[in-house]
């Protein structure tokens, strides 16, 4: 009985005696945990995009009715200028609202 089988308890099973199968396991743990960081910050990304791109139409029409209400301010600046006591009051009460007009600055489009 001084003979062992090959498959004895003091032997190792073949391919696993060795680092072989601990280093595949780390580098597999280590790949997900750069790669599952990245997929997220993408998907975030596209989302911060696509929310930008939203506002966009938003952003434009603002633009828009700011330019409006600049061109129509100025307009009552002249007229207030020219004497218009009607729009001397308009202007008067604009200013104690803390509102100014330039009537010569334009308005600058929205950064993108």
């Amino acid at each position: 009985m001084s003979e062992q089988s090959p498959t004895s308890r003091n032997e190792p099973l073949p391919g696993f005696n060795s680092l072989f199968l601990p280093l595949i396991l780390l580098e597999v743990a280590l790949l997900a945990a750069l790669i599952l960081p990245t997929l997220r910050g993408v998907a975030e990304h596209k989302a911060l995009n696509e929310r930008i791109h939203q506002q966009e139409a938003t952003l434009v029409s603002a633009h828009n009715l700011r330019q409006k209400a600049d061109s129509l301010f100025s307009k009552m600046q002249g007229l207030a200028d020219n004497g218009n006591p009607i729009a001397q009051q308009v202007v008067g009460a604009l200013r104690q609202r803390g509102l100014t007009i330039n009537a010569k600055q334009a308005t600058p489009l929205p950064p993108r």
